[in-house]
């Protein structure tokens, strides 16, 4: 699955002539060039060194008894009493500095340079890596100095200099923050207590409450893995959602004072003042939680995803996933069981979105998508559209202030531009955009990584606004990457203000009788030749030497380290193909082949057909059982732990997941919504998890299994929500410790739910991936740039990546194919290290306008041996 390099060999023949400057601007320059591209390089460098050196100096001590005797008693004692008191007032910063210097110096230098440089340099360049190097160097120097020197001493100088600055400087900063901290903890869901002034957040298993402006927090352990939280309108409590469990938090006193059991998965909840909680599970339906009781109300919802809380306590607004017909619903909670009211209707697409905000009077809602639309009691006057804030897409996370009349926006990213580095502020009443303020750069102490927005929240009292970002991945923090920035708001003043006063008198006063007369003539004579013959000569030829044709063709494929093989399927048979020696054993298939699987011990393969899974020992190259199975096999994932486990697609489109007993061939489905079966998955190195991306859901979700038992069990899908894209299909990093996807996005992968699943920087100069591989031992990936869906033949070249920042370290068109003597394009499909990282190998497909029917594969081997 790896593809060719292609080297692209550049020369570059650079001459330099050095030019010789002197004062007397005698300069001499040389310069041949002479340069074939000849695919020989002849060097030949001739050198000689012979030096001159002539020195003559002259001294003409002029001593010229100057009778004068010049005394100069200079009786200018020069007491300078220069009062200067200026007592300034203003008592600021004031400087007074005299001074007074008895020195006159006049130099008179003169000196003369002559440099002569002559070079020629011949370059023949012929690629056949014979090199054949020889260097002759002339160097001819010739140095004639002449030094006259008379010296006059009779001059007098008096300066007096006298500097006056006075600055004030008063400062009112509304563009940097006020503070900038690392808050600690990380960061999986935050809302705001107005009434203890504090950022309220949930980590892996605790609460936190973060007060920015003194920098103080306080924590609960809660022992239990959470998903998100909800602050009541009071801001006095919380509730935190968990799997199978809610927890109800008096923040007040930090302490937990109830923990109620459900039986679902609460992916958004809701706490109201009323004595409930409403959460919001993965399937939609939404559930009333009574606090006192723990009893359970369930009323169908159908694609409920993010919901707010009417201020004055009456509703919820309700935010659905995308494709529901009409966007947002309104639920009663009036009597405590939420209700449902009825839906919003006719509301344009473009101002659609799957989450909302509702501003802090309670008069309208912002829609992810920028919609501004009405709220009201009144059925006829709710969801009504007032119109749309500007200059986004998506918005990741929206406030509002009534008293700063404001509404702040974190934009979404979109595929290739990072935009939630800023926060917009738009006019609350006009919705018109007020300005647009970079996120600081988040400290790493000797360097700086780029912020993303995750919560902004206002003050109290408007006049202060907090951003709580995290750190791109590229920081290579995997903690303590969260950070809060305070901002002042337009106009406010956060005591920012400092005021500088600065006082200087200089008095300098010099007196100096010195005069003196130096004449330096110098000449210098360099003389340089240097021909450099270069001969080489290189015999690769990439159509020939690494790029072979195939003699099968490919429907998938995968390695085995333990073979260092490809084991690839065509309709037919099974093949293990050892790529370096170019030998392979065929299995025959019983059925066409859809989909192949390698164990991790790399020892057996498992290949999906319609209806039926074929089990396959790969040392003696057998079929050791076929298994039915309910419906077609799309794509699959073998374990050493005697399961299999089986993606089908049916006949309706829809995804069935489900664990196979390899030794008793008994299905064991995943127990999962059918909205969040995976498309496609791949087994984590550890041989303990399963990794997917989910099918049949916008946005699209990675979702993960634990397989350690054996039976498939769901855990949890990512915390993003269409932050980031993820398709199908995704890889891992060798050592298990990144996930990649089809978009390019990387994901930290980790046992520990709270560093699981965690974006940490995208590919560079890519849209989507057609294949990735990584080698530890190579400190590498390698990647084919999808073609998909508007990347017109970017898979006909290989790109190489630095494996700590994702960045472009080479790159390579792949090699043609010659088909009856034209050339065709070839499209990169898999790519494939040895197992010590030192070649890969990857698999290249002709361009459909050859029209082959077979033989339409090849590979090119590439070496990243010194």
């Amino acid at each position: 699955m790896l593809r060719s390099i292609e080297a692209t060999l550049y020369i570059a023949i650079v001459f330099c002539v050095y030019q010789a400057c002197a004062s007397d601007k005698n300069s001499d320059n040389d310069s041949a060039s002479d340069a074939d591209a000849d695919t020989v390089i002849d060097t030949d460098t001739d050198t000689y060194i012979g030096t001159d050196t002539d020195t003559e100096t002259d001294t003409a001590t002029n001593t010229e008894a100057d009778t004068e005797t010049d005394t100069d008693t200079d009786t200018a004692t020069d007491t300078d009493t220069n009062t200067d008191t200026e007592v300034d007032t203003e008592t600021d910063t004031e400087a007074d500095t005299e001074t007074d210097t008895d020195t006159d110096t006049a130099t008179d230098t003169d000196t003369n340079t002559d440099t002569e440089v002559d070079t020629e340099t011949d370059t023949d360049t012929d690629t056949a890596t014979d090199t054949d190097t020889n260097t002759d160097t002339e160097v001819d120097t010739e140095t004639d100095t002449d030094t006259d020197t008379a010296t006059d001493t009779d001059t007098e100088a008096d300066t007096e200099t006298d500097t006056d600055t006075d600055t004030d400087s008063d400062s009112d900063s509304d563009a940097d923050p006020v503070s900038v901290e690392p808050v600690g903890f990380e960061v999986i869901d935050a809302e705001y207590s107005a009434y203890l002034e504090s950022i309220i957040a949930v980590s892996a298993q605790a609460i936190h409450r973060y007060d920015a402006f003194n920098n103080d927090e306080q924590s609960v352990d809660l022992g239990i893995n959470t998903t998100c939280v909800s602050v009541s309108p009071d801001g006095k409590k919380a509730a935190v959602g968990h799997a199978n469990h809610l927890s109800y938090v008096d923040l007040d006193n930090m302490v937990i004072e109830s923990v109620l059991d459900t039986t679902f998965n609460t992916s958004e909840a809701v706490l109201a003042n009323n004595g409930y909680i409403y959460a919001f599970p993965i399937t939609g339906n939404i559930r009333s939680v009574e606090i006192a009781t723990g009893n359970i109300e369930e009323r169908y919802g159908w694609n409920l995803y993010r919901a707010r809380l009417q201020p004055n306590g009456n509703a919820l607004y309700v935010a659905r996933t995308h494709g529901a017909l009409d966007p947002f619903a309104k639920y009663s909670i009036e009597t405590g069981i939420a209700e449902f009211l009825y839906e919003a209707t006719s509301v344009p697409y473009a101002k659609r979105g799957t989450n909302l905000w509702i501003m802090e009077d309670g008069s309208r809602f912002v829609s992810s998508s920028g919609g501004v639309f009405s709220i009201s009691d009144i059925q006829e006057e709710d969801f009504v559209d007032l119109g749309e804030l500007e200059g986004f897409d998506s918005a990741r996370t929206v406030d509002h202030s009534s008293s700063a009349d404001q509404i702040l926006i974190v934009p979404q990213n979109s595929y290739d531009d990072v935009l939630d580095d800023e926060v917009l502020a738009y006019d609350a009443t006009s919705l018109a955009l007020l300005e647009t303020r970079i996120l600081p750069t988040y400290p790493l102490g000797n360097s700086d990584s780029l912020s993303h927005g995750r919560f902004v929240f206002f003050n109290a009292a408007g006049t202060a606004y907090l951003v709580l970002f995290e750190a791109d991945g590229t920081s290579g923090l995997a903690q303590n990457r969260f950070a809060v920035g305070v901002f002042p708001v337009g106009g406010s003043d956060l005591d920012t203000d400092t005021d500088t006063d600065t006082d200087t008198d200089t008095d300098t006063e010099t007196d100096t009788d010195t005069e003196t007369d130096t004449d330096t003539e110098t000449d210098t004579d360099t003389e340089t030749d240097t021909e450099t013959d270069t001969d080489t000569d290189s015999d690769t030829d990439p159509l020939e030497g690494p790029f072979t044709r195939l003699s099968f063709d490919i429907v998938d494929a995968e390695y085995s380290d333990f073979y260092d093989s490809i084991i690839a399927i065509t309709q037919t048979q099974l093949i293990r193909h050892d790529p370096w020696n170019d030998t392979e054993q065929t299995v025959p298939l019983p059925y066409p082949a859809n989909c192949v699987s390698v164990s991790p011990s790399g020892q057996k393969a498992a290949v999906g057909h319609d209806n039926f899974v074929s089990y396959i020992d790969l040392e003696t190259m057998t079929i050791e059982q076929v298994l039915v199975i309910t419906d077609d096999a799309w794509d699959l994932v073998l374990s050493d732990n005697g399961y299999m486990y089986v993606f089908e697609r049916t006949a309706s489109w829809t995804i069935r997941s489900y664990s196979l007993e390899i030794s008793t061939g008994i299905e064991t489905e995943c127990g999962m919504h059918e909205s969040r079966h995976p498309q496609s998955a791949r087994l984590h190195p550890n041989g303990k998890e399963i990794y997917g991306t989910d099918h049949g859901t916008s946005p699209g979700d990675m979702i993960k299994f634990n397989v350690e038992n054996g039976l498939a069990e769901y855990l949890y899908d990512s915390r993003y929500h269409g932050d980031y894209w993820m398709e199908v299909p995704i890889w891992f990093s060798e050592d298990g410790l990144r996930i990649i996807t089809y978009s390019g996005n990387t994901f930290l992968a980790s046992r520990n739910p709270i560093n699981d699943i965690i974006f940490i920087g995208r590919f560079a100069d890519t849209v989507s991936l057609e294949w990735v591989a990584h080698s530890v031992e190579a400190g590498k990936f390698v990647a084919v740039p999808s073609d998909k869906p508007w990347n017109e033949d970017r898979d006909t070249e290989i790109i190489v990546y630095n494996d700590e920042y994702l960045g472009v370290e080479t790159r390579a068109l792949l090699p043609e194919f010659i088909v009856e003597q034209n050339t065709f394009l070839s499209h990169g499909r898999y790519i494939f290290f040895n197992a010590t990282g030192t070649r890969f190998v990857v698999i290249v497909q002709v361009d459909e306008l050859a029209e082959l029917t077979e033989q339409e594969f090849g590979k090119v081997i590439y070496d990243l041996s010194p």
